[in-house]
């Protein structure tokens, strides 16, 4: 006797077009026969009932609308018993007018003849005989008939039933597990009880099924463990795949109390392509509660989330919790080396916590987006911590808060990205990982720009927090630029300080009266000889100093100063500068002025040294040469060595102060 599964959601389909042979009948026959006109080589076709007991089927069986075999209405798990010594079996489909759409022969792998009524079976599998195999090699699926206009009771009893039917199957003495599918659909449910035995629960999608839980102070998914307390109540190597559990209807009717998964009691359990939905009364993944594992408890370790994505919908009620990770109090739960790996964790509508790590070591989120939420670590009252939480990379979205409590232990950023969040952290351990071991690069090729684009322009920037004064440094290879936000120099009004090198002519930017401001006095310029401003704009004159308590005495000008002032203002000529003509043309305007080495002669003429006199200027500066650094192809390697360009020739320039000059001459008349 030999059994092979045939799964549910097989459809038959016609081969001319592809489309399901709905509303027809199938017949099961031994190889190469007719089993419908010959009722003698039919083989015998069992229906899995929801209790898992197996129901002989006649034949023809009828196929739903989707060309699936059903009975009593519903798709069923089949069986099919072969005959004597076969290894194959036929299968003959009509459509709903009797018309044969399909004739095919199936081939029965050499592992399902392994008899489930006969483990000592001395059939050969893999080079081993079934009795040496036992049944570990076995694995059953069942289907779980959930029906959309069933009550939440209802659903759950034959959801149960299928977890049931898995643990007598391991009492009995099968170890291979239980995979149970669920049908596409939405689904009403009031939680069930997770138990050894149970391989998994898959559904058809993440967006094709979906459990919705029902009912206050209900909890979706959990183990005898958690009420128990014992270790050996605990399930172990399961798998959560492909459908949504969330609350029915929360922004219709709000939640009260609910848990979608209290995952105590779950240990080395893969979920994958699992949405959970979470908010105000609501909690979507819950580790609390349990006793510790030197008491005799159960373990959670080594849980792993794959593309799963813990979410609030922006309609559904404010707050709640998406993770809530250990207690503060019991001594040791042993939530510990969980992988969170892609998927996303949001608040929908900007508000509750999307995670609480309270108590837990080593939990690795690994490109998992957190956004719209608040999250907490280690920030309790209670005695436990929060251990090795690792964000690699950290990716936070929105304007909400990261908040590392004191209770937080070795909190681990391995490379960032966030946008708006702010990171609070009362811990002192957090640990960023360091310019050598990550670096934020832009383009490699001159040509190339380092853009960061801000999807709304609303409170879309990043920010420096700092307990008093905050700010960044700009580094190049010979010096550094710091801007920081300060009110230490004037603290009646905010400033923005830019420090060149420490303090040496540094400026601050005031949002009070005082504008510019220099940090040392008489120090600073404004533009240089060979980097000029064009025009000053201003509704007054500039203010020179001239208290007399700051002047040596006051004396008039000689003989000499007299006559050489005289001819300089005989030498007042009109002119056009010449960069001025080259850009407008004859629009070019006329000034009026001298030239400053006309007036350098005319003082050394009448015996008089130029350079002593404030109105006469003379500037020369060097080359201004900047380091080009190595261009670098993504492995590292050296396209383009490193290189020194000029960015300004040396040059010299001539000069006067024309408020000075005016001041010069007229001493003279």
């Amino acid at each position: 006797m030999s059994y092979q599964v045939i799964d549910p959601f097989l459809e038959f389909t016609n081969p001319a077009n592809g489309q399901p042979i709905g509303i027809g009948s199938v017949y099961f026959g031994r190889p190469d026969s007719d089993p419908k006109n010959q009722p003698s080589n039919r083989i015998n076709v069992y229906a899995v009932q929801d209790n898992g007991t197996e129901v002989l089927l006649s034949q023809p069986i009828t196929l739903n609308a989707a060309g699936q075999p059903q009975y009593n209405g519903s798709p069923k798990q089949l069986r099919i018993e072969l005959a004597g010594s076969d290894t194959s079996y036929c299968v003959q489909v009509f459509d709903k007018n009797g018309a044969q759409k399909l004739y095919t022969a199936r081939v029965v792998p050499a592992v399902d003849l392994v008899s489930l009524a006969s483990p000592a079976s001395q059939v050969v599998v893999g080079g081993a005989t079934a009795s040496e195999l036992g049944q570990s090699y076995v694995r059953r699926m069942v289907f779980a008939p959930l029906v959309t206009t069933n009550t939440a009771a209802q659903n759950s009893a034959i959801l149960q039933s299928k977890i049931d039917y898995a643990r007598t199957l391991l009492d009995s003495g099968f170890y291979g597990g239980v995979e149970i599918t669920l049908p596409q659909g939405q689904f009403d449910f009031e939680g069930v009880e997770i138990k050894r035995g149970v391989a998994g629960i898959v559904g058809a999608g993440l967006t094709a099924t979906a459990l919705n839980l029902v009912g206050a102070n209900k909890t979706g998914f959990y183990c005898k463990a958690f009420t128990s307390g014992l270790a050996a109540d605990q399930v172990d190597y399961g798998y959560f795949k492909n459908f949504t559990i969330q609350p029915k209807t929360p922004n219709i009717t709000a939640p009260t109390g609910q848990v979608m998964w209290n995952i105590i009691g779950f240990s080395r359990w893969n979920t994958e392509n699992v949405y959970v939905g979470w908010c105000s009364g609501a909690i979507g993944i819950q580790a609390t509660g349990g006793v510790p594992a030197s008491s005799g408890g159960p373990a959670q370790w080594h849980n792993t989330f794959i593309n799963c994505y813990v979410q609030k919908a922006s309609s559904w009620p404010a707050g709640g919790v998406g993770w809530l990770i250990g207690d503060t109090s019991l001594s040791f739960e042993q939530v510990t080396t969980w992988d969170i790996i892609g998927g996303r964790t949001s608040g929908g509508n900007g508000t509750g916590t999307g995670f609480n790590f309270q108590s837990c070591n080593t939990i690795a989120l690994y490109n998992h987006a957190i956004e719209g939420c608040s999250i907490t670590i280690g920030n309790h009252g209670g005695a436990r911590i929060a251990e090795n939480v690792c964000f690699i990379p950290a990716y936070f979205e929105g304007s909400n808060t990261c908040t590392i409590g004191s209770k937080a232990s070795n909190t681990n950023f391995i490379g960032e990205f966030i946008t708006g969040y702010t990171i609070v952290d009362t811990s002192g351990t957090l640990n960023r990982v360091s310019p050598t071991n990550f670096q934020t690069r832009c383009g490699n090729t001159g040509t190339e720009d380092w853009v960061v684009n801000i999807v709304s322009p609303v409170n879309r920037r990043p920010k420096f927090n700092g307990t008093a004064t905050s700010g960044i440094d700009i580094k190049s290879n010979t010096s550094t630029t710091t801007i920081m936000n300060t009110g230490n120099i004037s603290p009646s009004y905010e400033q923005l300080a830019v420090y060149l090198n420490g303090a040496t002519g540094t400026f601050l930017l005031g949002a009070g009266a005082a504008g510019i401001v220099f940090l040392t006095d008489g120090v600073g310029t404004v533009g240089s000889a060979a980097n000029r401003c064009s025009t000053v704009y201003a509704t007054t004159g500039t203010i020179n100093t001239s208290d007399e308590r700051e002047k040596t005495e006051l004396l008039e000008a000689d003989e000499a100063e007299k006559a050489a002032a005289l001819e300089i203002k005989q030498h007042i000529r009109k002119f056009k500068f010449k960069d001025a003509v080259n850009k407008k043309g004859e629009a070019a305007r006329i000034h009026f002025g001298v030239g400053a080495q006309t007036v350098k002669s005319i003082m050394e003429r009448h015996g008089l040294k130029p350079e002593q006199y404030a109105f006469f200027c003379f500037d020369e500066w060097n080359d201004v040469v900047v380091d080009i650094p190595a261009r670098l192809d993504e492995a590292g390697g050296e396209i383009e060595p490193a290189y020194q360009a000029v960015r300004q020739k040396a040059g010299t320039r001539y000069g006067i102060r024309y408020d000075e000059l005016a001041m010069f001459i007229l001493g003279a008349i």
